[in-house]
């Protein structure tokens, strides 16, 4: 599920919303799962993103 949505996710491909929330569902699935509120996994990534910074620059590997 989250390839095959990641992949439909191309520069230039139009609107993405089907996939993102595709993607958003199968990670709070992911987080419940593993005993954490999706809340915690926001607070968690906003504290990342005070320590490191957020992903502004928007690099992607290959």
């Amino acid at each position: 599920m989250v390839f095959q949505a990641a992949a439909r996710m191309t520069p230039g491909g139009g609107d993405h919303g089907q996939e993102l929330t595709d993607l958003l569902e199968v990670l709070k699935a992911i987080a419940d799962v593993h005993g954490h509120s999706w809340r915690h996994v926001e607070r968690v990534a906003a504290a990342k993103r005070a320590e490191r910074g957020a992903f502004a620059a928007r690099l992607y590997l290959h």
